[in-house]
């Protein structure tokens, strides 16, 4: 009885103390939760919890919280030298704003293949000048997906056989500048597949006579630049179209010795509108090539050692509107009268010759609406 009146008190006093003190919470396993036994085997190390890295996510130019307009009136108004690979590669990924640009200029600018490969994104880019660039095939090969691309300058670069290849396959291209290139008579039969070609700027380079065989396959072409070159006109020989077909309808000859030949084939081309024969070597004998030529309406024939006796043959020529004589020192008012029986004649530039104030009256009396450039004045 003793005992368990002692075992009794203890109990209670046990139970006083706990209510007393408090009891921490003991957590009780939830139903169909595992029971994890702790290993028991020495032998096995511990269980390490490992995470694998994640590599980090790449973030692309388009992510990231710029403006387009912003970014798009940064470019413009920084000067093309100053244009990077790092600026081509945020315009051509904008989210906005990129399908509105069609032109791009990155004259003398440091950008390489890395930035001009982003232009493949620009899908209605129409013009694009690399004049002073070092492209090189890799990033020319972008011009590929540019469909609308009509217009492409590569002056002064160092255009290689591959990119020749490249060129001859951009079958919706109308201007080419290749001026200052090493562009010579081998290399114009790739440019044959260009249907499309209207416009082709030859300046300074090696082109001559012999690669006109070639540009007369490009039936499509109008403009033709062959300044600065070693062109004495004999190729016009093959250069031969009927009016109303589609030819040649300006050609800039200026600095070059087509005045040594030239001439003589011009009768053949009646495409031709315009003549640029500045300072190329053209003589009284060569102009008489241009007698009873009706299908010319502008022609330059500043520095060149004519004088009134040549010059009479202007007279002939009905359709003339435009005729720049500047700096033929040789040449006086007689030159005027034969002028004034061209009647369409709009613009006349007689600055640098011997010419009259008393003849420039009589030809603005005869041909009131013709411009004459004389003396730095405008009559």
């Amino acid at each position: 009885m003793s005992r368990f009146s002692s075992t009794c008190s203890g109990l209670s006093l046990f139970l006083v103390v706990a209510v007393m003190t408090g009891c921490e919470e003991v957590s009780t396993p939830q139903p169909g939760a595992p029971i994890v036994q702790p290993d028991t085997n020495p032998s096995t190390p511990p269980a390490v919890n490992t995470i694998t890295p994640q590599p980090a996510t790449q973030v692309h130019p388009s992510a990231e919280l710029e403006d387009p307009k912003a970014v798009i009136a940064k470019f413009l108004n920084t000067p093309t030298i100053e244009r990077k690979d790092i600026d081509l590669l945020k315009l051509c990924n904008l989210s906005s704003g990129a399908d509105d640009i069609t032109s791009m200029d990155l004259i003398s600018s440091p950008v390489t293949d890395e930035g001009v490969k982003h232009l493949a994104k620009l899908k209605n880019l129409k013009t694009l000048n690399l004049t002073s660039t070092k492209i090189t095939e890799v990033g020319l090969a972008a011009m590929l997906e540019l469909p609308k691309l009509r217009s492409l300058n590569l002056t002064n670069c160092n255009v290689t056989p591959a990119m020749l290849e490249t060129l001859s396959n951009l079958e919706n291209l109308e201007e080419l500048a290749l001026e200052r290139t090493n562009f010579g008579d081998s290399h114009l039969p790739s440019l044959e597949k260009m249907a499309n070609l209207k416009s082709l700027n030859l300046n300074y380079t090696q082109i001559t006579d012999a690669g006109f065989k070639s540009l007369n396959n490009i039936k499509g072409l109008e403009v033709l630049k062959i300044g600065h070159t070693l062109v004495r006109g004999q190729g016009m020989q093959f250069l031969k179209r009927k009016k109303g077909e589609a030819g040649l309808r300006v050609l800039d000859a200026q600095h070059s010795q087509f005045g040594a030949f030239g001439f003589q084939f011009l009768k053949n081309l009646e495409t031709l509108e315009e003549l640029d024969v500045g300072q190329a070597e053209v003589t009284n004998a060569s102009l008489q090539g241009l007698k009873g030529n009706s299908h010319l309406k502008k022609l330059n024939l500043g520095f060149n050692q004519v004088n009134d006796g040549g010059l009479v043959v202007l007279g002939t020529m009905r359709g003339l509107e435009e005729v720049y004589l500047r700096n033929i020192a040789m040449i006086s008012d007689v030159t005027l009268g034969n002028l004034s029986k061209c009647k369409e004649l709009r613009v006349v530039d007689i600055n640098g010759t011997t010419c009259s104030l008393n003849g420039v009256a009589r030809l603005k009396k005869l041909s009131p609406n013709c411009e004459i450039r004389f003396m730095g004045a405008v009559q």
